[in-house]
C-alpha cells in the first residue's frame, strides 16, 4: 500500500473500518432479545456509507491512473477534512460497540437516556449520514467532471 495519508489509502481504511462496524453491529443485533431500532438504523447507515466510500475509492483510483487532478479528492483528504472527521466518528462508534461490558450484557437503547450501561447509538446516525452525503456529492462532482 502507498502513502497512508493518501486519499485512496484513507478511503480503503475507512471502507475496512465500516465493514468491521457492520459486522460488530450485527453481532449486537444477533445477541439482542429485541432488535433495537437505533442499532438497525446504524447498520443501514453504515452499509450506505460503505457503498459511497467504495464509489469514491474507485473514482480516486481512476483519477490517479488518468492523471486527473481533483481538488475535491484532495479537499476530502485534508488533515481536518471529511475523511479524517468520518474516521474519528467511526472510531467513536467502534469504541461504543466494542465495549466488553456492553457486549456481554447486550444492553441497547433507542433514543436519549442517561441509564448507565446502555449505549446510545442515535447521535451517531446523523453524523455518519452527513459524511455519507458529503462523499456522495464529491463522487457525483468527480464523475461529472471526468
Amino acid at each position: 500500500m502507498g502513502d497512508p495519508s493518501s486519499a485512496p489509502d484513507r478511503i480503503i481504511a475507512l471502507i475496512k473500518l465500516t465493514g468491521k462496524l457492520v459486522a460488530l453491529a450485527y453481532e449486537h443485533l444477533w445477541a439482542a432479545n429485541e432488535v433495537p431500532k437505533d442499532l438497525q438504523a446504524l447498520v443501514d447507515e453504515l452499509q450506505s456509507l460503505g457503498k459511497s466510500l467504495t464509489g469514491l475509492q474507485k473514482a480516486s483510483e481512476a483519477e490517479a491512473t488518468k492523471k486527473f487532478s481533483s481538488s475535491v479528492i484532495q479537499e476530502l483528504n485534508a488533515p481536518s477534512g471529511p475523511l479524517s472527521e468520518c474516521a474519528a466518528e467511526l472510531k467513536r462508534v467502534h469504541f461504543k460497540l466494542d465495549s466488553g461490558s456492553i457486549r456481554d450484557r447486550g444492553e441497547y437503547m433507542d433514543g436519549p437516556s442517561r441509564s448507565p450501561g446502555k449505549i446510545q447509538i442515535l447521535p451517531h446516525i446523523p453524523r455518519i449520514e452527513k459524511h455519507r452525503n458529503v462523499f456522495t456529492l464529491a463522487l457525483q462532482f468527480v464523475s461529472d467532471h471526468s
